[in-house]
């Protein structure tokens, strides 16, 4: 494992397929994670938080806490768009392990400012949903991106068109609000994951059937929760690969994909109602707040393998 396991992650996410895909990659690692909270974005941020639990229930993690966190704001929340990708439970269709959803008390917005205070630097989030609760937290207290160790976003698109319009990565298109305010907040690290990789780290059925072939029922359950997503990118791959958006993301966090290629520079998120709405431009800027990563040392689908492959070994 690399040196990032001295620092404290927090997952904000919005279970999603891909999330949950992302969350079973860390906690096979053993990533110190210090809690996971929701946000609306592929489902609601209540049914985002029931996720969360039952996936840590699957892998038998409930020492890991949840928070429910904020919802979209107006109509931006697609949820019926949403479900095409992901299924209308988010999870594929696919039912987990019954037990108690419980959640903190606290929203996840608060839950962040807590953890800001515990760990200060150490505390790193990674952001694989929306960032609504973040401008939240960033409304009230806005040092917060100083004070924390850094974030990492699954979220953009630059140089090649949306995925939920021409011009619109669905994180971002999601609440555009809520991400030009994070990219115009003062971080101590602000790191971009833009669907401009994610598109190129994919998953085949080979490296799934891998994952299958370890024979434990939490990865095949997880295997039949990603089997939703084969189909959801029919048209796009048929039916063959599937893009890792937010298991690329995490990788970069904790540092098994290590950063080879990147531009530090300015983001502009278009907040306007039109069709460019949640368009994200960058400007290049040695001084820049935002680093876009455009290039890793290894695929994405090899780091899952391993990873899964390694933990059955422990």
């Amino acid at each position: 494992m690399s040196d990032s396991d001295s620092r404290a992650f927090f997952l904000d996410c919005d279970p999603g397929i891909d999330d949950a895909l992302a969350l079973a990659y860390l906690l096979a690692r053993r990533t110190p994670i210090v809690g996971v909270g929701s946000v609306a974005g592929n489902v609601d941020a209540r049914r985002g938080a029931a996720n969360a639990r039952r996936l840590l229930r699957l892998f038998g993690r409930l020492d890991i806490p949840v928070s429910v966190g904020l919802e979209a704001p107006g109509d931006d929340h697609a949820d019926d768009a949403n479900s095409s990708f992901h299924g209308r439970n988010g999870l594929g269709g696919v039912s987990l392990p019954s037990g108690p959803d419980d959640v903190g008390e606290s929203t996840t917005p608060d839950t962040l400012r807590r953890l800001a205070r515990t760990y200060g630097d150490r505390l790193h989030i990674i952001a694989t949903g929306p960032l609504t609760n973040l401008a939240h937290v960033l409304a009230k207290e806005p040092d917060f991106g100083r004070r924390v160790g850094g974030m990492t976003v699954m979220g953009g698109a630059f140089s090649v068109p949306g995925n939920v319009t021409p011009w619109a990565e669905a994180n971002i298109a999601s609440d555009p609000a809520a991400a030009a305010h994070v990219v115009q907040s003062d971080w101590s690290r602000l790191t971009f994951v833009p669907i401009d990789l994610t598109y190129t780290h994919l998953l085949n059925r080979e490296d799934q059937a891998a994952v299958r072939d370890l024979d434990r029922p939490e990865l095949e359950t997880l295997c039949r929760i990603v089997d939703f997503y084969y189909d959801a990118y029919q048209e796009r791959f048929r039916g063959q690969h599937i893009p890792l958006h937010d298991p690329l993301a995490a990788a970069i966090a904790v540092e098994d994909a290590r950063v080879v290629a990147a531009t530090r520079g300015e983001v502009t998120v278009r907040v306007e109602h039109g069709e460019r709405r949640g368009q994200t431009t960058a400007s290049p800027d040695a001084d820049g707040r935002v680093t876009i990563v455009s290039a890793v040392d290894r695929p994405c689908a090899q780091i899952l393998v391993d990873t899964f492959t390694s933990s059955r070994q422990r």
